[in-house]
């Protein structure tokens, strides 16, 4: 104090050295300012980019499956026209077989064409009155004989359900596909198979379907089912679908498994009840 007031050696040696400390110190907090806020910045460039480069790989999946979808439908279509033209075709053929039978009055080989035509009737199973229902399970079974796999259906609904025909088909579609997967892998030399349960128990509707597999799964980390297909971002949406039906009518989705059968059931319940 003495030396700043007479101005000697002594305090314009602490000012100066005052002065370099202060301006030390507020360059080392610039310094770090600057690379925190350039921390900052790379972090949410960061995020910015891996939001956008998720929302891009979904849209990729979702463009992918739409396009799955349509190939199916075009596939299916084409299956159709293919079978229509060979009915057209087959039913000429018939036409003409019958008027050469009349002409000739083959009344036995009349009652033989009937009798086979009546037989090939048969094989269509009605398995009940709602014609969404129905429709899915004939094209199952017809799948299944195709694949050499015994089909048991035990169906006991009425014409009209409370679930919609969309929600159904969501719903059992997916499930019977997946069973005629499974059955299919089910080794040789072991009973193949699925049955099928569905019915009306009150406010609910029981679905249950069991199929023989080869006893194999696959489960992510937390042990949630995942599709065994090659290429898993396209494939598997149909259990979600399945849950997503489910969780609408209230119900859980439960899928259970042993070394040979493979068992998926719901109980869903009438909204308006």
């Amino acid at each position: 104090m003495v030396s700043h007031i007479r101005g000697g050696y002594l305090a314009r040696y602490l000012e100066d050295l005052i002065l370099q400390i202060q301006a030390g110190v507020w360059s080392g907090a610039l310094y770090w300012l600057i690379w925190w806020l350039v921390l900052v910045c790379a972090l949410l460039s960061a995020w910015d980019l891996a939001r956008f480069l998720g929302r891009t790989q979904g849209e990729a999946r979702a463009l992918a499956l739409k396009n799955q979808l349509v190939m199916e439908n075009y596939r299916a279509l084409e299956q159709k026209l293919r079978e229509s033209a060979q009915l057209r075709h087959g039913f000429a053929h018939q036409v003409t077989a019958l008027d050469a039978m009349v002409r000739a009055r083959d009344w036995a080989g009349l009652e033989r064409w009937v009798a086979a035509r009546k037989a090939e009737a048969g094989d269509q199973n009605r398995y009940t009155g709602h014609i969404a229902v129905n429709a899915i399970l004939q094209d199952a079974a017809a799948r299944a004989r195709g694949l050499g796999i015994p089909f048991q259906v035990s169906v006991a609904v009425p014409r009209e359900l409370f679930v919609p025909d969309e929600d159904l088909c969501a719903l059992l579609m997916n499930l019977l596909d997946n069973a005629l997967e499974g059955a299919a892998r089910t080794p040789p030399g072991r009973e193949k198979g699925i049955f099928f349960q569905m019915r009306v128990a009150g406010n609910f509707l029981p679905i249950l379907c069991e199929n023989t597999f080869d006893g194999q799964v696959k489960t992510d980390p937390q042990g949630r089912l995942q599709t065994r297909k090659d290429d898993p971002a396209f494939h598997g949406f149909g259990l979600a679908q399945m849950r997503a039906v489910a969780e609408k009518y209230s119900s859980v989705l439960d899928i259970s498994w042993t070394e040979e059968r493979f068992t998926v059931q719901t109980a869903l319940q009438n909204p308006l009840a």
